[in-house]
C-alpha cells in the first residue's frame, strides 16, 4: 500500500512551475503494488479521511522486504492527513536470498537512501533480513514486531529487530524501536 520510490520528482517548485504537473511524480520500484494504482490508492485513503475512520492498518508481504509506513492521500503534501498505517513483512525463504545479492551493510545503505526518498511517511525499511511479522491486536493498540531468523539453521531462534505500535483511536505509527536485523548472512553461507 505504501509508496516506494527511488527518486522523488514531486517538489513544491515543480508543482508551482507547471499547472498540469502530475502529483507524486517519481521513479518507483516496480513491485506490482499500489504504486501502479496511485489514483485508486488516493481515493481509498481520501475515503478513510473523509469518513474519519480510525484504527486502519494494512498488512501484506508481497515485496519480501520489511516496511513500516504511514499512509496519506497525497504523500508529497506536508498538510495531507495520515489516513492509515502500512506494514509489509519480509519473506521467510523467498528466492533469491538477499544474502546472495549483496552484503548486509550495502543493503542497509541502500535502504537508508530509499527511506530518504520516501520521507516523512516511510519509517522503516529492511532489505536484507528474512523472517516473519508478528501482529498483536488488543483493545488498546495494534503492536507489530518484525522478526528475523536464520532459516538455514534448525536451532535458530527468531530475533525481534523492530517493533511498532498503533494506538487505538489513531492512524499514527509509533516506532518503539527499529534497528538493523540480526544479519544472519554475516557468516557468508
Amino acid at each position: 500500500m505504501s509508496p516506494w520510490r527511488f527518486e522523488d520528482l514531486d517538489t513544491p517548485e515543480a508543482r508551482a512551475a507547471d499547472p498540469d504537473f502530475v502529483p507524486n511524480t517519481g521513479i518507483y520500484v516496480s513491485n506490482e503494488a499500489w504504486d501502479d494504482y496511485q489514483a485508486e490508492r488516493k481515493a481509498l485513503l481520501e475515503f478513510i479521511v473523509k469518513h474519519d475512520i480510525e484504527n486502519v492498518v494494512f498488512n501484506s508481504g508481497h515485496t519480501h522486504f520489511y516496511i513500516a509506513s504511514e499512509l496519506m492521500p497525497d504523500f508529497d503534501d506536508a498538510d495531507s492527513p495520515t489516513a492509515a498505517v502500512d506494514f509489509v513483512t519480509g519473506s521467510l525463504t523467498a528466492d533469491p536470498d538477499p544474502c546472495t545479492i549483496a552484503p548486509p551493510i550495502f543493503l542497509s545503505l541502500v535502504a537508508e537512501v530509499i527511506r530518504a526518498e520516501n520521507q516523512p511517511y516511510m519509517k522503516h525499511l529492511d532489505l536484507s533480513e528474512q523472517g516473519y511479522t508478528l501482529v498483536d491486536v488488543t483493545p488498546e493498540a495494534c503492536t507489530v514486531e518484525f522478526r528475523g531468523i536464520d532459516s538455514f539453521d534448525l536451532e535458530a531462534e527468531p530475533v525481534t529487530f523492530a517493533k511498532f505500535r498503533v494506538a487505538t483511536g489513531t492512524n499514527r505509527l509509533e516506532v518503539l524501536f527499529a534497528g538493523p536485523g540480526p544479519h544472519r548472512c554475516a557468516d557468508d553461507r
